[in-house]
């Protein structure tokens, strides 16, 4: 994919109360997956907000598997 800067524009602000390190889209673009210092993992589908416990510290990196 090759994103020009230029081209893109700001849609939306999601606000969280700690700091999230890395976030990814699903493939199919209806969910974006967060995660960060507060062990939790955290999805948004348009402008409903979901969180999980994930982990029992801060998570610093996260990967979505194609399969779903």
């Amino acid at each position: 994919m090759n994103i020009q800067p230029k081209s893109t524009k700001l849609l939306k602000t999601l606000r969280h109360e700690r700091q999230l390190v890395c976030c990814r889209y699903t493939r199919d673009g209806k969910h974006l997956y967060a995660a960060g210092f507060d062990g939790r993992l955290h999805r948004w589908t348009d402008d409903k907000h979901e969180s999980f416990d994930a982990h029992g510290g801060w998570v610093e990196n996260m990967a979505l598997s194609p399969d779903g």
